[in-house]
């Protein structure tokens, strides 16, 4: 399992919640429980990572300094009338009867407290359950994850940034033209634009004669988008 917390503006980004669903002091909180692969390049280092399962994000809104951005804290909070918290839970990269009969309708959501803590919970084993079937029944069709770093904010940028590359990909902007757009551009946001287009579309596309992406690579890179309903612009 891994967990982001999201400001605003990032939970905006990444579709989770509409802008004016989102008060400045709501903290996002995203859940992914996920069986990944880590992908590296030639010296072993990891350049990006790709998963299936289920994804709960939690909005939590009046909150307070002594509040706990964990699971147990925001139900038993809730349950005491002390913050206000929202879920929403659904699967990505994964499909087939046996989900199906598993999860949770899509884009169930609901009000956080202990009772739906539990029941979420559970909904979450099953589906974990039946992801281990071998026949037919399911359907594994990874997604590019976000890494998480030692800070959630740092895990934040990381998974923007790829966001980010992937909506340029798609509009087959160059290398150097995605790396340009990023803001508070540094060493390491082009080290990681880099890194994800080589991974994403072909080894050479960032060297200086390398060309932008492949029509192939930007229909994937749209697909990919409007699997997470994130628009291309």
């Amino acid at each position: 399992m891994f967990a982001y917390t999201l400001d605003r503006n990032a939970a905006v980004s990444l579709n989770l919640y509409a802008s004016a669903d989102l008060a400045a002091s709501d903290k996002v909180i995203l859940y992914h429980y996920i069986w990944y692969k880590d992908l590296t390049n030639d010296d072993g280092k990891l350049i990006a990572r790709c998963g299936a399962g289920v994804s709960l994000s939690l909005k939590a809104s009046k909150l307070t300094a002594e509040t706990k951005l964990n699971l147990p804290s925001l139900a038993a909070s809730t349950q005491l009338g002390l913050t206000e918290v929202e879920y929403k839970l659904g699967t990505f990269g994964i499909s087939g009867s046996a989900i199906d009969n598993a999860a949770p309708p899509a884009g169930l959501v609901g009000r956080f407290d202990a009772n739906s803590y539990a029941a979420l919970i559970s909904a979450i084993d099953k589906v974990q359950a039946a992801g281990k079937a071998t026949d037919a029944t399911v359907k594994f069709t990874p997604k590019l994850v976000a890494i998480p770093s030692s800070t959630s904010s740092s895990a934040t940028r990381n998974m923007l940034i790829q966001v980010s590359a992937l909506r340029h990909i798609a509009r087959g902007w160059t290398c150097s033209k995605s790396k340009a757009a990023i803001t508070a551009r540094d060493s390491d946001t082009d080290d990681l634009v880099d890194q994800f287009y080589r991974s994403y579309t072909r080894p050479l596309v960032c060297n200086a004669i390398g060309g932008g992406p492949r029509n192939s690579d930007k229909s994937k890179a749209k697909n990919e988008l409007a699997s997470y309903e994130i628009s291309v612009n």
